[in-house]
């Protein structure tokens, strides 16, 4: 079995790597603890976008990249490396999932944007799937 990286993915890993070694580390630190957080944090959303990371999951259809689990992967592990604070996880993953499986095309345009950002809940009994009800 081959657990390699394909060309594609390796470049996705670069431009994060890239990209997270410039906007994280040390710095973040700084400029989140100050009184500009909210912002810097905006600023940084805006820049995942012009990376086309908010619509990495969302059928290219729907103007997303059409990307699946392995690409998210690459780039969560990246984030692991040098975090990211956002949305990125909580609405490109997670609620891109959610919005494909539940066929919700309207939204999907909008998450692959970035205009829009989503997450999910969970019913607190977890006695069964909620995107089933």
């Amino acid at each position: 079995m081959d657990f390699t990286f394909d060309g594609d993915q390796e470049a996705l890993r670069a431009t994060a790597r890239a990209f997270l070694a410039e906007v994280a580390g040390p710095r973040l630190r700084t400029l989140l603890d100050g009184p500009g957080a909210p912002a810097a944090i905006e600023d940084l959303w805006a820049r995942t976008v012009e990376l086309g990371w908010p619509g990495l999951l969302v059928p290219g259809e729907h103007g997303g990249a059409g990307a699946g689990m392995l690409e998210a992967t690459v780039l969560c592990e990246e984030m692991g490396a040098l975090p990211l604070p956002g949305p990125w996880l909580s609405s490109a993953v997670a609620g891109s999932l959610a919005a494909v499986r539940l066929g919700d095309v309207d939204v999907l345009p909008h998450l692959a944007a970035g205009t829009r950002r989503a997450t999910v809940a969970v019913e607190e009994s977890g006695g069964r799937d909620p995107l089933d009800a």
